[in-house]
């Protein structure tokens, strides 16, 4: 198959929600400085996969905090190897 495919979980996510997963999974503590909203600002988002499940046989197979810990865990071993 040809073509673009979104890959996601299909499950609404903020960019908040996002930085904590990211913060759990390195390890560090959040250090965000948030400002006011500005127009055209992405407050939210969810990816619609279906295209690739029906052409590919895609389906996610992690949820996103499991997805940031096993891609952290893959650097660190790339990084201490």
């Amino acid at each position: 198959a040809t073509g673009v495919f979104n890959i996601g979980t299909g499950i609404e996510t903020s960019v908040n929600e996002l930085y904590s997963e990211i913060c759990k999974s390195l390890d560090i503590e959040k250090l965000a400085k948030y400002a006011e909203h500005r127009p055209g600002d992405q407050l939210r988002s969810s990816i619609d996969a279906s295209l690739a499940k029906e052409k590919l046989g895609w389906e996610p197979k992690v949820n996103i905090s499991e997805g940031f810990q096993i891609t952290a865990e893959w650097n660190r071993s790339q990084i201490c190897s």
